[in-house]
């Protein structure tokens, strides 16, 4: 009897837990599809369809099921063999519409492939010839990140170009963040012991902005001063400030700047802090 009872609860117990897991949806395939679900930096996450093969269209649904946004792939980028990554609305422009990356194989089956990165109306705002994936997925790494890096100093694309070399290109957005602590990537990436004693910086407030914005930070401690540093998204310095232990804050002017993003980091006699952004509207 007591053996019984034991095998009665049990079987409750994986009902119960069988009851927790639903299925939602059912979303058309075929053979060619690819489907998965990408956290886009203004929209939230999407569930996303790609067919190169029949209708060379990325379809956007959101969590509702419901299809948001068609897009269809320029002849230009594709072939028997191309494959669409990093499909973003904040990785490669700075406005909310979707952009992606397209490595297309040249010719098919070949170790040599070109690179498109294009907006949702096909526009296409790169192009490299006979230059595709650099690396392999990085084993410290829990996201398929094979060619773009989040650094202290942006968003950074490695290409591979065979004969040449390697491209390093910087973007001006960056790479969707999951497990994240002020902007950091805590999950994502395995990156080395943090110093206690660095220097830290707020983001801007306003940001955006078209004249003062307000940016906090904090030297480590013994350091007397240190430079706020500002570069354009290709890299270039466009500004630099001095600081001191004596305020915590400093208001920067960006009535001087063009529309556009910029990246600023605090650097000390320790080192540099993590970078922020800044964007400036008129």
């Amino acid at each position: 009897m007591k053996d019984f009872f034991l095998f009665v609860i049990l079987i409750f117990c994986l009902n119960a837990v069988q009851a927790q897991i639903n299925l939602e949806y059912s979303y058309p395939n075929t053979q060619t599809n690819e489907f998965t679900i990408v956290k886009l930096g203004y929209a939230g996450d999407k569930y996303v369809s790609v067919d190169l093969y029949f209708t060379q269209q990325i379809l956007i649904y959101n969590l509702n099921q419901v299809l948001e946004k068609t897009i269809s792939i320029p002849a230009a980028a594709l072939s028997d063999y191309s494959q669409v990554y990093y499909v973003s609305d904040n990785l490669f422009d700075t406005d909310s519409r979707i952009e992606y990356l397209v490595n297309k194989p040249l010719p098919p089956n070949s170790a040599f492939s070109s690179t498109y990165i294009v907006k949702e109306d096909g526009t296409i705002i790169l192009q490299v010839d006979s230059a595709g994936h650099a690396n392999y997925q990085n084993p410290n790494l829990i996201s398929e990140f094979t060619d773009i890096f989040p650094t202290s100093s942006g968003t950074k694309l490695i290409l591979k170009k065979p004969g040449y070399g390697f491209l390093v290109y910087s973007l001006p957005g960056s790479l969707p963040c999951y497990e994240c602590t002020d902007g950091g990537f805590t999950g994502n990436i395995t990156g080395p012991v943090e110093n206690e004693n660095r220097s830290s910086l707020s983001n801007p407030f306003p940001n955006p902005t078209n004249n003062l914005t307000r940016i906090d930070y904090q030297l480590p401690g013994g350091i007397r001063q240190g430079e706020l540093i500002f570069y354009n998204t290709y890299g270039m310095e466009v500004k630099r400030f001095k600081v001191t232990d004596v305020f915590s804050f400093i208001n920067v002017s960006a009535q001087d700047l063009l529309p556009g993003t910029y990246y600023f980091t605090l650097q000390t006699s320790e080192g540099l802090s993590d970078g922020k952004k800044m964007v400036v509207i008129r």
